[in-house]
């Protein structure tokens, strides 16, 4: 999705010639004043597919559940339940999803990203390019609602129909110059009069569009179990603060000190003001090495509480993306070092744990540890290695796709 906001943004400089709000919760309440333009965007557009999933769960799990009860009643038997429970998945339309129904979710998801990069940088040059065209694809795919805003123009703030305004739409925004509009006698937006209005009332993403979905997310929130409840909570909490917003909230707690940070990258470290002094140098060495990388690092205040240490490392990506982590250096031969450093960050309730291997060590080796330890630790999500000056994030999804000593080849080169 980063990658299509990015797209976005570049072909929008490319028409142009021009070279965050933080997500959070209170109670079961979701409140996403995240806009459409900002980059943030595309990490939003990863929780929601991530949430529909959860809903979608939760809405099959309900139809099960009432089918079996309706089975009963009528002294249906299992037998027979089985054989009818399929029109189950077909009324909510979930019976296969397939690699097209996979690539339809993610064209769609991504093209939402696209638009979001095109909006953000056309506010970018919006005193420059004041106004924006409509234009569909103009072939017999084109949506009879959307032919009706073929080449209307819009001020360039006025986001109410800028593409996608529906799933998998293809019309795109063209930005008009100050020049051109003159050229062409353009002083002030079109009119969208009342009837096209109630013809575009029901496009999927006309409006607001982040809002929409907040308001549909929070009514189903009021159906959901605490389980999925904490689960979708989890997912926003992926979008909470941009990296450049959780710099100042270290910066303002008056709890951290500040190590050093990069403006051009935006990577920092910060240290809490009572952070252990016997693992502070080890921590601080593996936080430097992981900020040359272009990861964040806080190291946190590391105490003791039943016997437990305290994660004593928070890693922070581009994104502003967040992780509890810990900082493991295995004892023993690398691939059971790896496995008993993971095993260890799971008994700390940890999906996160960065491990410092000894330079020169067999990458077959790590990349075994790494596929053992995803194999039988599932609540383990990502494995930042450490080799040397290097660092390989390695996620559970490189792990499926059996893509762990490519990845570590690739990026410990």
């Amino acid at each position: 999705m980063n990658n299509a906001w990015d797209r976005g943004a570049r072909h929008m400089d490319a028409l142009t010639g021009t070279s965050r709000s933080s997500a959070t919760f209170e109670g079961d309440t979701i409140n996403l004043p995240i806009s459409f333009g900002n980059k943030d965007a595309a990490a939003f557009h990863r929780v929601k597919s991530i949430t529909s999933a959860i809903i979608k769960d939760a809405e099959l799990a309900e139809a099960i559940k009432e089918s079996l009860a309706q089975a009963l009643e009528t002294g249906q038997s299992l037998a027979e339940w089985k054989k009818d429970a399929g029109t189950v998945f077909d009324k909510l339309g979930i019976s296969r999803l397939n690699s097209w129904q996979a690539e339809f979710i993610y064209s769609n998801e991504s093209g939402l990203a696209y638009g979001a990069g095109k909006w953000a940088k056309l506010q970018a040059v919006k005193s420059s390019f004041p106004y924006w065209r409509f234009s569909t694809m103009k072939d017999h795919r084109v949506r009879p609602t959307h032919r009706l805003l073929e080449g209307k123009v819009f001020a360039a703030d006025n986001k109410q129909f800028f593409p996608p305004i529906g799933w998998l739409c293809r019309c795109v925004a063209i930005p008009i110059s100050r020049r051109e509009a003159e050229n062409l006698g353009i002083t002030k937006p079109d009119t969208v009069t009342p009837e096209m209005q109630a013809e575009l009332k029901n496009a999927e993403f006309v409006g607001e569009k982040v809002g929409l979905f907040e308001d549909w997310l929070n009514e189903k929130m009021k159906t959901l179990d605490f389980l999925r409840k904490e689960l979708i909570k989890a997912a926003v909490a992926d979008i909470q603060l941009g990296i450049s917003e959780t710099y100042t909230a270290y910066t303002a707690s008056g709890k951290f000190t500040e190590v050093t940070n990069n403006k051009e990258t935006g990577a920092f470290i910060f240290k809490h003001l009572d952070a252990d002094q016997h693992d502070l140098k080890a921590n601080l060495d593996a936080a430097e090495r992981l900020y040359t990388n272009d990861w964040s690092v806080v190291i946190n205040k590391h105490g003791y509480a039943l016997n437990e240490k305290n994660p004593e490392l928070t890693i922070i990506d581009k994104q502003g993306r967040r992780w509890l982590s810990d900082l493991k250096t295995p004892k023993t031969t690398v691939s059971k070092g790896v496995k008993n450093a993971v095993e260890s960050a799971v008994k700390q309730e940890l999906s996160h744990v960065v491990i410092d291997i000894a330079t020169g060590s067999s990458l077959n080796n790590v990349a075994e540890g790494i596929t053992r330890s995803f194999g039988k630790c599932h609540s383990m999500q990502r494995i930042i290695i450490l080799m040397g000056p290097n660092a390989a994030e390695i996620t559970r999804d490189d792990y499926a796709m059996g893509k762990v000593l490519v990845e570590l080849k690739r990026r410990l080169k």
